[in-house]
């Protein structure tokens, strides 16, 4: 791994931590996780990430 991405890696965990431990709060059954992904999708866009969703992928 070079060093960006070791420091994007760094940058990015404590957000993830967080959202583990929020979205483990209220789980939800498999293949129907519409509010993990809305979750994801909202706090990876303030990250800036560039994000594809729905028919975009297919």
């Amino acid at each position: 791994m070079d060093h960006n991405h070791n420091e994007s890696i760094t940058k990015i965990t404590p957000f993830v931590t967080k959202w583990r431990r929020e979205l483990h709060k209220n789980a939800e059954v498999g293949f129907c996780e519409y509010v993990t992904t809305h979750y994801i999708y909202e706090n990876l866009k303030k990250l800036d990430f560039e994000l594809f969703i729905g028919e975009e992928v297919l």
